[in-house]
């Protein structure tokens, strides 16, 4: 089974990503800094969802997401980079 880490897993775009690549068959490790919603998704997509506590703004959290992906010895296939705080987007 391939392994796909996705960051801002907890809504939006990231969110529809993690639904779509379970139905793809990926394992998926979802990052983002709400543990709520990261388990709520873990709740709906099941056993190939695996939550990650995940700041990318934060050294800190960006290491001990890293060890906590060494120390479960998965090999990341496919990396989604969509964490982001949707800066410049205010309406015009």
């Amino acid at each position: 089974m391939k392994t796909a880490f996705v960051t801002g897993a907890s809504s939006g775009f990231g969110r529809a990503i993690c639904r779509t690549l379970i139905a793809k068959g990926y394992r998926v490790l979802g990052g983002a800094r709400r543990l709520d919603k990261l388990q709520a998704l873990e709740t709906e997509l099941g056993v190939n969802f695996i939550p990650l506590a995940l700041d990318v703004t934060d050294p800190v959290s960006l290491g001990t997401a890293m060890e906590q992906i060494a120390d479960a010895k998965l090999q990341i296939d496919l990396l989604v980079n969509n964490a982001g705080l949707a800066l410049g987007v205010d309406k015009a």
